[in-house]
């Protein structure tokens, strides 16, 4: 053997002893998923269950939390209960423990949002899956019923799990103010003993949302099976399902009876998961029943059995309202009203309501809200421009399919403020164009005095009884605040203005005038004089008036400026914009990879809205994204730029928590370091005995030569 081969084979058994210990296997923390930013609205509470992205989750706490004003959190278990309590965002960072000993760290963001103080978020009233008892051969049915007392309802998000695992997604719109959606996970992508769970969130048109899920599993194949579903009746047809559920082929004879009598009978050979659809043409009248029988040759047995209702056409009725109610009906100057009203309809196709509020004989809220079958209930709310002693009444109109109505109404008195109340507010000075030319603008400045507590404050602006513009602001004790409004006006002829003042205490006062709106008439043709005279602008006189100076109305937020996320999570920029009038604004983010990013490139706004740019860092490190907002009417732009820190996904040190991971990770460290040394030790050896041989030697050679 040389000289190299017992250092070397002594450090390669050392290297392989290291390297050939038993491997510590990962911690099982669940299947990656991340927790959703959420936006509530004002007032109202969300509940996050950890575990339904994180997997089996033994304990949840709140790491770090900005924005502790607006949110309150309180944390049980792997639920987290948060409370909006005002207007903003709030950041969370959590550190979640598994029930396997392990660790890791999430964050989402809560916005607290109170869009035009009406808004609300939609809810999931029930959410079911169907069969009852599915087997592998069922395509298994998800159905959400969801409302929104808004009826801004926009679509449910369906998320399908197989045994925690995301197998499918899909986007289902809804409408108005209730409706019913469903999704279907078709048969073969779940086996026998499988869970299957279906996880629904709606969303409104604001982007406020509901999450629920509800899970089933599948049951054990039978030999022999048989299911009869779907069974239902309309226009002159009975409709019904025959399915094998069992594990081999059979002929299945099924007989149709309506009223006990038998009315069509069948067979039909099925494959295990087959399917047949059977339809009857028959004419119902009056009320009774309709019952399928099945029965397959291995023995299998099923029923089913639904009534039905059918008058003849000449017998058809109205719908009809059953009760209005005005809730509270004492109400207070500032109290937000409820109007409830229930419906029936013995033909049971009811469409649509529609809510009308009035003040005094002024229409001051009119909507439509989406009803079914033969009874349902709706409801609609509304904070009057109400002083003490006004009459608020709400009439309810009721529509079947057909186009038949039928009316019901109710009236409350509105109370001023107690004296006790520290609660003023007044108008103190208006300023408004007195006349305007036909399609121009006028415009109102109010000025608004707060003699009580600081409060929320507002102006609304009604144009012969129509509301035509809202401005709203916070008003301290003893402050003045002046809110500006410009709106368009049609027609042509004097315009009873009238100018409301209220505040979220109660506190209001009104005043009204009158705008004269002159007709586009030869008197007021131009003369082409070159000078721009009274009664004469550049929309009717362009030659003689120069254009006027855009309007810079619009404004734009972006934030944060700042902020840290985790590597493959999403993280939302928000982008607040308000405008005057109605026009396009374009975003442009860039910085970073396309790929990361998730946003409308384009908004139409009018008013106020917000919209976000989601980021997906697909890389660590530091980033500066730049997003630029354009107001296109104005040529206007906004811009800002955002820091970015992209953080690992396991950023902490194992070494904190001392858990069995944390140790072996430590181990297999100081076993490195000890081969390490001892190689340096082999090696340091070797070169010593290769020096004293290599002298040696030389002498040897000398004394030989010599001799």
């Amino acid at each position: 053997m040389s000289r190299l081969g017992v250092p070397i084979a002594a450090m390669f058994v050392l290297l392989t002893a290291l390297f050939a210990s038993p491997a510590v296997r990962s911690c099982e923390t669940g299947d990656g998923g991340s927790v959703p930013d959420y936006v509530i609205s004002l007032g109202s509470s969300v509940d996050i269950d950890v575990s339904l992205y994180h997997g089996s989750v033994s304990g949840v706490s709140i790491e770090e939390q900005s924005g502790t004003d607006v949110v309150t959190c309180d944390v049980s278990g792997s639920l987290i209960r948060c409370a909006a309590n005002s207007n903003g965002y709030s950041d969370i960072r959590i550190n979640i423990t598994y029930s396997c000993g392990g660790y890791s760290e999430d964050s989402f963001r809560i916005t607290v949002s109170s869009e035009e103080g009406w808004n609300e978020a939609p809810v999931i009233d029930s959410l079911y899956l169907y069969p009852e008892n599915p087997t592998r051969f069922d395509d298994i049915s998800c159905r959400a019923e969801v409302s929104d007392r808004d009826s801004n309802l926009d679509y449910v998000r369906f998320r399908w799990y197989v045994n925690n695992d995301l197998v499918k997604a899909q986007d289902r719109e809804a409408y108005g103010g209730s409706d019913n959606v469903q999704s279907v996970l078709y048969y073969g992508v779940a086996g026998e003993g499988d869970t299957v769970a279906c996880e629904a969130t709606v969303y409104d048109t604001s982007g406020l949302s509901y999450t629920s899920r509800v899970e089933k599993e599948i049951f054990v194949e039978q030999e022999c099976g048989t299911d009869v579903h779907g069974l239902s009746y309309s226009d002159g047809k009975i409709t019904f399902g025959v399915r094998n559920t069992g594990i081999r082929e059979s002929s299945i004879s099924y007989s149709l009876r309506v009223d006990g009598s038998v009315v069509k009978t069948g067979v039909v050979s099925l494959s295990p998961g087959e399917d047949a659809s059977v339809t009857h043409d028959y004419y119902l009248s009056g009320d009774g029943s309709i019952t399928v029988e099945a029965e397959a040759d291995c023995g299998s047995k099923d029923t089913e059995t639904v009534s039905y209702s059918v008058l003849p056409e000449y017998e058809l009725e109205n719908p009809s309202v059953d009760y209005v109610r005005i809730v509270p009906s004492e109400p207070d100057a500032g109290d937000t009203l409820y109007c409830r009203a229930s419906f029936s309809d013995p033909d049971g196709d009811l469409d649509h309501a529609i809510f009308e509020w009035r003040v005094g004989e002024r229409l001051e809220r009119n909507v439509v809200k989406r009803i079914s079958g033969g009874s349902d209930y709706a409801e609609d709310r509304f904070l009057p421009d109400a002083g003490d002693g006004e009459r608020v009444e709400c009439s309810v109109r009721v529509y079947d399919q057909r186009g038949r109505s039928g009316y019901g109404s109710d009236y409350v008195y509105i109370e001023g403020p107690s004296a006790e109340e520290e609660c003023g507010i007044s108008i103190t000075a208006l300023d408004y164009s007195d006349w305007i030319v036909e399609g121009n603008k006028a415009y109102v400045t109010t000025t608004v005095e707060n003699s009580g507590d600081g409060t929320n404050a507002y102006v609304r602006v009604y144009d012969n009884g129509r509301l035509k513009r809202q401005v709203s602001s916070y008003i301290g004790s003893g402050e003045r605040k002046v809110f500006h409004s410009s709106f368009a006006m049609e027609g042509a002829g004097t315009h009873k203005v009238r100018i409301y003042a209220g505040s979220s205490c109660g506190s209001s006062e009104s005043m009204e005038f009158e705008i004269y709106v002159a007709e586009i008439s030869p008197v007021l043709a131009c003369n082409y004089n070159g000078v721009c005279e009274e009664g004469e602008s550049y929309t009717t006189c362009p030659h003689d008036c120069a254009a006027p100076e855009p309007e810079r109305e619009a404004k734009v937020s972006i934030s944060p400026l700042s902020m840290d996320v985790v590597q493959h999570r999403s993280k939302a920029i928000a982008i607040d914009i308000y405008s005057q009038k109605e026009q396009g604004f374009a975003i442009e983010a860039t910085g970073v990879p396309e790929d990361w990013l998730s946003y409308s490139r384009e908004e139409r706004v009018e008013g106020n809205k917000r919209v976000w740019v989601y980021v997906t860092p697909r890389n660590t490190g530091f980033y500066t994204l730049h997003v630029k907002v354009r107001a296109l009417a104005e040529s206007r732009e906004f811009e800002a730029n955002i820091e970015l820190f992209v953080a690992p996904p396991e950023s902490r040190s194992a070494a904190v928590t001392g858990n069995a991971e944390a140790f072996s990770v430590s181990a297999t460290a100081a076993y490195i370091i000890i081969a390490i040394c001892s190689l340096v030790a082999v090696v340091a050896a070797y070169v010593s005995h290769s020096r004293m041989f290599g002298k040696a030697e030389k002498d040897f050679r000398i004394r030989m030569i010599g001799k």
